[in-house]
């Protein structure tokens, strides 16, 4: 039960410090392509393992520097599992580089 209020708090803080006045977009780095596609299997093809662990033990995933198209993909198939995840620092299309991401610096970091 602490978990999920823990989560849910930290949740609605982050919620919170999201709005306009107090985010600050800056230039992304990804260049670890396996630690990003790492992070982006446990969100959107969870193993057994990782699914059996959330649901046992209340856990809830952070995750950091993940792109906004596979967040709504995780949302359009892995809705299931929300109260299992928490997004920091989501990275946009850059509007410098045609190739490039933004973070949206929530302070969260």
């Amino acid at each position: 039960m602490f978990n999920r209020v823990l989560a849910a708090s930290l949740l609605a803080s982050t919620i919170t410090l999201a709005t306009p006045a107090a985010a600050e977009i800056i230039e992304a780095d990804i260049s670890n392509q396996a630690l990003y596609d790492w992070k982006n299997s446990k969100l959107n093809n969870p193993d057994s393992q990782t699914l059996k662990f959330e649901k046992e033990h209340d856990i809830v995933y952070i995750y950091s520097g993940i792109k906004v198209a596979d967040i709504n993909h995780a949302m359009d198939t892995q809705f299931h599992r929300i109260d299992h995840m928490m997004f920091t620092q989501e990275l946009y299309p850059s509007r410098k580089s045609s190739t490039g991401y933004a973070v949206d610096d929530d302070g969260c970091n």
